[in-house]
């Protein structure tokens, strides 16, 4: 039980009393069961309450590949900082020395970890392969600077030589879409205004469709077919696609990779309270899924609980 996802195998082995022995053939399973089940308001967290319920509310949505709201409680650089869904951050890119990011503790959002001019970083977000080529890299905007200081957002990228991305600055006609291939930079389409502080910005690749997104509203898009790997998402800032960008106060928080393949259907939600199952209820359908249960009439005493 409980298993990750992962390729395994097995093979069975017996023996009697004359020790005669003998083996089963070898199988091979691979477990890639990957809904992201998350607690939500009004779920309590770990602590001792004077009610006699609890209302337990998940949301399941295998869609979401990454998540980070950037949580910590000193400051830490990204990639030595564990994300809420995925593996972890990997450095792909660093422009000077000076050139990195943090989750910075006070605010839980990323920021440059020093100011620098001529400098940039670019993490990926990792976790087990994509489940297609075809995904949303979203983050929420919290400062937005103009001239050369870009927040960088990137798809497809497999290497540091090959990627999608999105070069974001505050203003009119500053912002672009651009291709790595085969280590060249190259501008796509028509430059668009930069986003507002405040504003969701999603970075979608569909097919040979590239697009940018402010709060669910199109700024820019354009047809390429160069790159059609899976890749991974990733978030950068400075000089990642132009050369004399840097750092000064750029900032963003609730980075998610969302998959845009068919996604499976949640059949059930179960509650396992105190060691034992039941059935949560389901309120919507499809793939991404809420489902609640509530318990009341509790006596006093510890209780534990999860969602399968």
């Amino acid at each position: 039980t409980s298993l990750s996802d992962a390729n395994y195998s097995y093979r069975v082995f017996a023996n009697d009393t004359l020790n005669n022995t003998n083996t089963s053939i070898t199988r091979h399973v691979k477990v890639d069961i990957d809904y992201y089940i998350k607690f939500a308001s009004p779920t309590p967290a770990n602590n001792t309450y004077t009610v006699n319920f609890v209302y337990v509310n998940t949301t399941v949505n295998p869609a979401l590949v990454f998540e980070d709201t950037f949580t910590e409680g000193s400051n830490t650089n990204l990639d030595a900082h564990t994300p809420d869904k995925g593996f972890n951050w990997s450095l792909l890119v660093s422009y000077n020395a000076s050139g990195s990011m943090r989750v910075t503790a006070s605010s839980d959002t990323v920021t440059g970890t020093s100011t620098c001019s001529s400098c940039g970083a670019l993490y990926t977000a990792n976790n087990r392969t994509y489940e297609s080529a075809n995904y949303d890299v979203v983050i929420d905007v919290n400062t937005i600077v103009a001239v050369d200081d870009p927040i960088i957002m990137v798809a497809r990228a497999t290497n540091n030589q090959n990627m999608y991305a999105v070069r974001l600055i505050s203003g009119a006609g500053a912002s672009q879409i651009y291709e790595k291939a085969s280590g060249t930079w190259t501008a796509l389409g028509s430059t668009f205004a930069g986003p507002s502080n405040g504003d969701e910005v999603r970075l979608r690749v569909n097919g040979t469709n590239i697009s940018v997104w402010y709060d669910g509203v199109l700024q820019g898009s354009v047809l390429d077919a160069t790159l059609t790997a899976v890749g991974y998402a990733g978030i950068g800032m400075g000089n990642i696609t132009v050369a004399a960008d840097g750092i000064s106060t750029q900032e963003f928080d609730n980075f998610r990779a969302i998959d845009l393949g068919t996604q499976p259907t949640i059949d059930a939600c179960i509650l396992e309270w105190n060691g034992v199952n039941e059935t949560m209820t389901k309120a919507t359908s499809g793939g991404n899924v809420s489902c609640s249960a509530n318990k009341t009439s509790l006596a006093d005493g510890n209780y534990s609980y999860r969602v399968f």
